[in-house]
């Protein structure tokens, strides 16, 4: 009769987004072709980078990859991990704070230099990639809303509906938004030097499947779909490529992801990053036990 719970066993996993438009989107069932990215999710880091370079059709590369990241535990001296404000750090679960705190204290316990930045176009970069959801989608599915809308979920109906409404004036600036982010987050990196960005993946963990709201410390609640998609949606408009991590669990169990953002074309470099905190942390080795 309770509600399940899922245990981070099962649901804290590695999720790796490749470069936009590096893998192949054949046969895949578009939304918003000008964002679709797909990437493999897997157990681990080292999982995670076999199935990309497989996916990737660069399986020569795929024993060296395993010499190294198979050994990529200790220091992680002379690499410079940012912090991003604001945004990414605005309206967090406690715990997931808490998770992220703890795990930035880890990379720098590595010896990664973990650097502050500033990068107001966040929400801009978020706004561009909805905006450009919103129309794209409604133009896949425009058959659909003409000839069977009541077959649509309403939620997903409405989003539709907006797109469809939106106008071609719109559109373009959401494109050209997106050309302006894309260059302010790489001259945040150059400035920086950075090798890559330390983000939480979303703001809460998993809410409960029959109450689809995400609440907050504050009494404030979120609808689920805005407040799962509110920290990853800016680096759908930025193409970058985007690797998540478990990096903790909170006080029922469910697992706090960890997203390391880093340069185009830098998965694996990316792949080193991320599998040096996950061989320290060891979140992935984590079982707690299915709870009812």
């Amino acid at each position: 009769g309770g509600s399940i719970r899922i245990p981070a066993a099962l649901t804290g996993t590695v999720g790796l987004k490749p470069t936009y438009g590096r893998l192949s989107l054949k046969g895949v069932f578009p939304l918003a072709p000008s964002l679709d990215t797909v990437g493999p999710i897997a157990r681990t880091v080292l999982d995670a980078a076999i199935l990309y370079l497989s996916l990737a059709g660069r399986t020569r590369e795929i024993p060296a990859v395993v010499e190294q990241l198979g050994t990529a535990e200790g220091a992680l001296a002379g690499t410079r991990i940012g912090i991003l404000s604001p945004h990414f750090d605005e309206q967090l679960q406690p715990d997931v704070a808490r998770a992220f705190a703890d795990a930035t204290a880890a990379l720098r316990d590595l010896g990664a230099a973990m650097v502050p930045c500033h990068w107001p176009e966040a929400r801009a970069a978020r706004a561009a990639a909805l905006l450009l959801s919103r129309v794209e989608s409604a133009a896949v599915h425009r058959e659909a809303l003409r000839v069977a809308p009541d077959e649509i979920d309403p939620d997903v109906r409405s989003r539709f509906e907006i797109g469809a409404v939106l106008t071609g004036d719109v559109y373009l600036r959401a494109v050209q938004a997106r050309e302006a982010v894309k260059r302010s987050i790489a001259r945040l990196y150059d400035a920086h030097r950075l090798d890559a960005v330390v983000v939480p993946t979303v703001p809460a963990t998993a809410p409960e499947a029959d109450d689809l709201t995400v609440r907050y410390a504050d009494g404030s609640r979120e609808p689920v779909g805005t407040a799962l998609t509110r920290l990853t949606s800016p680096w759908n408009a930025t193409g970058q490529p985007v690797i998540s991590v478990p990096c903790g669990i909170d006080g029922q169990g469910l697992p706090v992801g960890l997203s390391f953002v880093g340069r185009p074309d830098a998965e694996l470099d990316l792949c080193r990053l991320a599998r040096a905190y996950e061989q320290a942390a060891g979140w992935h080795a984590r079982r707690p036990s299915l709870q009812a």
